[in-house]
């Protein structure tokens, strides 16, 4: 077991401040701790520098690192964190670029509170039965609207 597996922050990479900030508050509002980031760059530093991150959701088209770089640089940081891939490209297209990495999940944009909260409440699930976690907080993520 990863101590990363009894945390509840998140790392959300966007280059959209809209999105980001909407993502975060989604996931706030979860009662989950949300880091932020813009780029690939800040996001590698943001990980770096805070072990506690069990997932990061990731941007596929950002300017300079994409989600593919970003994805890889994260894994080595923490090679058990978990990742959901967020893109308006179809779904063929982003399961191709992210083939032989690691990803959790792909959530298709744009998404609602309820799909992003679902996907992210899913792969915490899936993070705490795979690690064997007890005593952890076993609520599910609400359903918001």
């Amino acid at each position: 077991m990863y101590p990363a597996a009894m945390s509840r922050e998140i790392l959300c990479v966007d280059d959209d401040q809209s999105i980001l900030k909407l993502a975060a508050e989604i996931l706030r509002t979860e009662g989950l701790t949300v880091w932020t980031a813009e780029c690939g760059e800040q996001a590698i530093h943001i990980a770096q520098n805070d072990a506690g991150i069990c997932l990061a959701t990731l941007d596929w088209h950002m300017p300079g690192m994409d989600g593919v770089q970003v994805a890889e640089q994260l894994h080595a940081i923490n090679p058990d964190l978990s990742v959901i891939v967020l893109s308006a490209d179809h779904p063929s297209k982003v399961r191709e670029a992210f083939a032989h990495r690691r990803v959790a999940h792909f959530l298709h944009k744009p998404f609602t509170p309820r799909t992003l909260a679902s996907a992210v409440g899913a792969v915490l699930a899936r993070v705490r039965m795979q690690c064997g976690v007890e005593g952890m907080d076993q609520r599910q993520l609400r359903r918001t609207g």
